[in-house]
């Protein structure tokens, strides 16, 4: 069922459309590996993308911010180059905690806030 009423405001599976397209139920997109929305400037900019082995992307570039991939590879954070070891693979340096919040630390360091045990399981 497709609504499309004044204004060009489309509506797929709804007959009362509130956006200028408006979708209710799934939405399926084939041959393509990218999904991009313009900025205020007009570029076209890639915000999410799918590769060949089912792994999404959000951002754009070569290494993309964050990447999920499938049950066997997991997420990737800051463009990890390659496919990670881990379920979690973090590139670059990581800060833990409120208190650090806008505190950067050094180069594929960590700073965390609060306890940490590394090798035990009571940590205090």
């Amino acid at each position: 069922m497709a609504t499309f009423v004044h204004r060009c405001v489309g509506g797929i599976g709804t007959t009362a459309p509130a956006y200028k397209v408006d979708v209710v139920g799934d939405v399926v997109v084939t041959n393509t590996s990218n999904f991009y929305v313009r900025d205020n400037g007009g570029t076209p900019r890639s915000i999410a993308s799918i590769d060949a082995f089912n792994s999404m992307s959000l951002g754009s570039g070569t290494t993309s911010p964050l990447r999920i991939g499938d049950n066997a590879s997991g997420v990737e954070i800051g463009g990890v180059p390659g496919n990670p070891a881990s379920k979690l693979s973090v590139y670059g340096n990581q800060s833990i905690g409120a208190g650090y919040a806008t505190v950067a630390a050094p180069t594929n360091g960590l700073l965390v806030q609060g306890n940490v045990g590394v090798g035990t399981t009571a940590c205090s």
